[in-house]
């Protein structure tokens, strides 16, 4: 199986890996399609979720957006996106045909940072991924904190004594 990689676009700037989590199928194509007609980047379709005890090894591909599908089993992906947000830099991002408050509630509290509805308004994939791009410079530089613990990215501001 291939391992993702940062690939530069045309343009120069570096294209997303995204993991697409979703046994179901016919969901997960539905953002699969939405994906390539946005040329959003490298994806891999998971058509399962995997076990928690899997997430690591997974997560060495050093995605920059994790999707995962919420309605195949919703409590089960809850404990995924935890998972997967404690251990990776990731953006993660669910998508449910669901729209209840408490729901929505209980995937930010997991950690997701984007819950997309389907069917997805237009551009509502479009934008999640323009933020969680926006958002990956700082992930990379916690992955190279991590790294190298001596090295920092950036410098917390002083105290102005007076």
């Amino acid at each position: 199986m291939a391992t993702p990689t940062h690939d530069s676009d045309a343009l120069g700037s570096s294209v997303l890996t995204i993991a697409l989590i979703g046994p179901e199928q016919q969901r997960r194509s539905s953002v699969a399609i939405a994906l390539a007609g946005l040329q959003a980047g490298l994806v891999r379709e998971l058509a399962a979720y995997p076990g928690l005890d899997e997430v690591p090894r997974m997560l060495q591909d050093h995605y920059d957006v994790v999707m995962i599908d919420l309605d195949s089993n919703p409590e089960y992906a809850l404990d995924l996106v935890e998972t997967i947000c404690a251990g990776s830099p990731a953006t993660v991002m669910v998508y449910s045909t669901q729209t209840e408050s408490e729901l929505l509630v209980r995937c930010m509290r997991a950690g997701a940072r984007e819950f997309l509805t389907q069917p997805f308004a237009p551009g509502a994939i479009g934008e999640a991924l323009v933020r969680a791009s926006v958002r990956r410079p700082m992930a990379r530089c916690r992955r190279s904190r991590r790294r190298a613990a001596s090295r920092w990215c950036f410098s917390a501001p002083r105290a102005v004594q007076g």
